[in-house]
């Protein structure tokens, strides 16, 4: 995680679209007045005067028209209470607040004739922390001035930009795309939305959590940005995403998804990354510790009042296997899991149901994928009742996501060669009922039961052909599927994707593989055998 901060830009008025300032890069644009650099708080003529803590506003003495509600400004004492001297003020008296409101008036009461004022008030969640003194009256003699508003601030954060880096060319389908970026120590931050960003507290924007960090890294090619996401379980076919793995080297390699969770990479594709490389508690710097702007020849000068925070160095190797995605570190309770889905098909209007465990890169989920008898889509007032229903069966810090059962339907033709002297009638139905539906005679299930199958398991190549090759007489099995031949080994109505070369038909995490064989109904699911030989 990246270390972030408010900073502060001096210059007689530009508009600043990007920036580098000493290892930090601004976050957002900013239109920067001078006259918004240090603004003195009006104490309406009072000797004491100050803002209690817990206060959400307060008054600029002048007028400030291009001050508006979103701004982030930093409320900082300027002079020692005490003493009154600027050498005495405390950095730690500081606080920025996001304005709600900006009013213009004037104090039509001022000593010396009408005062121009800016009442300004702030996000409730940015009220203060501590009082700040205004003014002051010291037997040295009066004190005013002593604490400023400080305009100017943009969020900033650690790591520097590498501009469109071109990727290795998109293998032919069915080889690996694992491209690395060429340098280590990719950034990793939680996303930063600034129009959300406008409408929230100003601390709120320095907020981090380990569990919210992706990685600063876009891809852009021709079928349009790639995002990089927490992982692919989720992701439509159509979905430009990828996920990014880390080495024990610190080195980013990138993964892309598989045309059914996520978009597959087309073939000969070019693609450019831009990324941020940084990390750490480097960023964290003290107040008063940035000087120098590297890339805006505008500014003409850079602070920042406040302490960075956030940046925390990469975990350490053990930390992330104890926390490790389901496919390293197994969680999952069968057992618990099936209880969950026998007692789901108890409620009411539940056909069928099955449950399964992910870790979703934060935390557990409980996937529970329910078929409606009545036909029902699965609405949100289903899902409120059935998860009260099986709430006291819940595993305790395990969310619950509730959904419908999504079936995949297959598409499997073979040719089958047989012994000679083989029976071709016998082999066929000792075929059809190897690869049925059903429970058989002698109390095996066929290979396409819906007792074999659960979310998001593949089918795979070897296991069908072992399957093919135990029924009697047959010799052996072919599914290539190079014209003319007439084999297939795919999803049903949807081009291969590689699954022969995978040796595997992918499933989603919720999703089911189907085959039910059913001529009437081929979307369920469909396989032909094409017979060679025999008699």
């Amino acid at each position: 995680m990246l270390g972030m901060n408010y900073v502060t830009l001096d210059n007689v008025g530009c508009k600043v679209k990007y920036c580098r300032v000493r290892g930090l890069q601004t976050l957002h644009d900013a239109t920067v007045y001078a006259a918004h650099g240090s603004i003195p708080l009006y104490d309406w003529g009072a000797p004491e005067y100050g803002l209690a803590a817990g206060a959400t506003a307060a008054t600029l003495r002048g007028r400030f028209p291009n001050l508006r509600p979103g701004d982030v400004l930093a409320l900082a004492e300027a002079k020692g209470p005490a003493t009154g001297l600027a050498a005495d003020a405390d950095p730690r008296h500081r606080q920025a607040v996001r304005l709600t409101t900006v009013i213009l008036g004037q104090d039509l009461l001022a000593t010396g004739g009408p005062q121009d004022v800016t009442e300004i008030q702030w996000h409730a969640d940015d009220a203060l922390k501590g009082a700040l003194c205004i003014s002051t009256a010291l037997s040295t003699g009066p004190v005013t001035d002593a604490s400023v508003a400080l305009g100017n601030l943009v969020l900033a954060d650690q790591g520097r930009t590498v501009p469109a880096e071109a990727l290795p060319p998109v293998p032919p389908a069915g080889q690996p795309f694992r491209p690395t970026l060429a340098l280590p120590d990719l950034t990793f931050r939680r996303p930063y939305d600034h129009t959300a960003a406008l409408a929230g507290p100003a601390a709120a924007a320095l907020a981090s959590s380990t569990g919210e960090a992706l990685p600063a890294v876009t891809l852009a090619g021709p079928q349009g940005p790639w995002t990089p996401v927490y992982d692919l379980l989720s992701s439509r076919p159509t979905d430009a995403a990828f996920v990014v793995e880390m080495d024990d080297d610190r080195r980013a390699h990138l993964r892309f998804g598989d045309g059914v969770l996520g978009l597959a990479p087309a073939p000969g594709q070019a693609l450019a990354a831009t990324y941020r490389v940084g990390n750490g508690s480097a960023g964290n710097v003290g107040p008063d510790s940035l000087v120098h702007v590297v890339s805006s020849a505008a500014l003409v000068g850079v602070g920042n009042p406040l302490p960075g925070q956030g940046g925390a160095a990469p975990e350490l190797l053990d930390a992330v296997r104890l926390a490790a995605p389901q496919v390293f570190h197994e969680t999952d309770d069968n057992g618990t899991t099936a209880d969950l889905a026998r007692l789901a098909e108890t409620f009411p209007d539940v056909a069928r149901a099955a449950a399964t465990l992910r870790w979703t890169g934060s935390w557990h989920t409980l996937f529970l994928g329910v078929e409606r008898a009545s036909g029902s889509p699965i609405d949100t007032g289903f899902q409120a009742a059935l998860a009260r229903f099986v709430e006291s069966d819940r595993i305790a810090g395990w969310e619950l996501e509730i959904g419908a059962l999504r079936y995949v339907g297959l598409d499997v033709a073979m040719s089958v060669t047989l012994d000679p002297g083989a029976s071709r009638s016998r082999v066929e139905a000792g075929l059809a009922a190897a690869f049925g539906n059903r429970d058989l005679p002698d109390g095996r299930r066929g290979f396409f039961h819906p007792a074999n199958f659960t979310f998001g398991q593949p089918v795979y190549l070897s296991r069908v052909i072992a399957a093919a090759l135990a029924v009697p007489g047959v010799a052996a099995v072919d599914l290539d599927d190079t014209p003319p031949r007439p084999n297939r080994f795919r999803r049903y109505g949807e081009p291969p994707r590689g699954e022969l070369a995978r040796g595997e038909i992918p499933i989603g995490g919720l999703e089911i593989a189907r085959l039910d064989g059913d001529p009437a109904a081929p979307q369920r699911g469909r396989i032909r055998f094409f017979l060679e030989g025999g008699r």
